[in-house]
């Protein structure tokens, strides 16, 4: 996000020549010509093209002096760092589910001969599972989100209001569920991504709020 920069100064050449023309007074009582035409009255316009100038470069910070400014106020530019993402696989049909290794190493072909290196940072389940149902229970009522997750639009979560019962009881909170074409392996840990954009952003806060408080009373030692 570009840091917004102040303008330093708004003067342009005619203000600045306005300016000095109002000071003649002052300054050189006897000067009584004002006009183009008079030297003096060139001598004014000369150096308010050069302040001009000046006021320009003033207002143009380059990229090394924000980095320091920003470094002196304590947020230092970071060292690169890989980039991820979430990649997805499909198994050959009628393939046993399977593990990827971490540490593994996937291609994706970008385009124009170009194959991109991916790296596994955790061993990830694969199961020949497909999802063909969503529904959302916002503590009230359930909603079919099934249409709108096949056509790839945005889908609240547990709906657009939802509602936790106080005191908390679990059938009754909100929820998502999701429904594959097949069971998929108790034995088999299975992980799910899902993509936060736009005011989904905000519900995504909110789960990792609600993920932080829910691991800080666990960590909390119970009372005597």
């Amino acid at each position: 996000m570009p840091l917004p920069l102040p303008n330093l100064d708004t003067r342009r050449w005619s203000d600045l020549v306005d300016e000095g023309r109002a000071l003649i007074p002052r300054f050189a009582p006897g000067w009584t010509d004002h006009n183009v035409h008079d030297p003096g009255v060139t001598l004014i316009e000369l150096f308010a093209y050069l302040t001009e100038s000046l006021l320009y470069r003033a207002n143009r910070i380059p990229e090394r002096h924000r980095r320091k400014f920003l470094a002196l106020l304590g947020y230092p530019a970071l060292p690169p760092t890989p980039a991820w993402c979430v990649l997805g696989a499909t198994l050959a049909p009628a393939s046993a589910p399977t593990t990827l290794p971490r540490g593994a190493v996937l291609t994706v072909d970008a385009g124009a001969g170009v194959l991109l290196p991916f790296r596994a940072i955790d061993a990830a389940p694969l199961v020949g599972a497909a999802l063909v149902a969503v529904q959302s229970f916002d503590g009230r009522r359930f909603t079919d989100r099934s249409r709108a997750v096949r056509e790839l639009l945005p889908v609240p979560l547990f709906g657009p209001n939802p509602t936790v019962p106080r005191p908390y009881v679990a059938a009754s909170a909100p929820a998502l569920l999701l429904g594959f074409d097949v069971a998929l392996p108790k034995s088999s840990r299975v992980r799910l991504s899902f993509r936060f954009a736009g005011a989904l952003r905000d519900e995504r806060r909110l789960l990792l709020d609600e993920a932080a408080e829910i691991a800080a009373d666990c960590a909390r030692p119970p009372a005597k």
